[in-house]
């Protein structure tokens, strides 16, 4: 489930869909991403963390990031290695929501950061046209058009 955006510039008919948020396969993806954070594929920062972290888990959203330099936009997954809070398996309460029911206990969800999980480590995206750092965007109402630095309209739906 998630948002889904269609950005539009009216000046240069510059286009943009994204599906934001997760799918139904997220604790699929996360169990995969899990696993190559541990492997190393992921590079070393993330393996010894992960390898480290008593029941590590992962917080995977798609977000939409920003190239404040050149103004380009892509969304891309936005990859958290996340540590619980308290160790669910040891707490006093019968299960704790990420363990209670589900095949997979190595994903967390938006509502559990900060009060079960606390991100430990998290992935940045560098712009593939200028190379400068990218910033995750949490607003969309002031976005300018990549080709013509016009304001960019956009239509919000969702998805599932």
């Amino acid at each position: 489930m998630g948002t889904g955006f269609e950005f539009k510039c009216k000046n240069c008919n510059y286009k943009l869909s994204v599906n934001l948020g997760i799918g139904f396969r997220y604790p699929y993806l996360c169990n995969s991403i899990l696993d190559e954070m541990k492997s190393g594929k992921m590079g070393k920062d993330f393996q010894e963390k992960a390898n480290n972290i008593k029941n590590p888990a992962v917080y995977v959203p798609r977000d939409l990031y920003l190239c404040e330099n050149c103004g380009d936009l892509r969304p891309e997954l936005t990859i958290a290695l996340c540590s619980p809070i308290n160790d669910p398996k040891e707490s006093d309460a019968p299960f704790s929501s990420v363990y209670e029911c589900l095949e997979f206990d190595t994903y967390v969800m938006s509502y559990m950061l900060g009060t079960e999980y606390k991100k430990e480590l998290v992935n940045e995206y560098h712009c593939k046209k200028c190379k400068t750092k990218m910033k995750k965007l949490t607003s969309y109402k002031k976005l300018k058009c990549p080709q013509c630095q016009n304001l960019l309209s956009y239509s919000k739906y969702f998805w599932d």
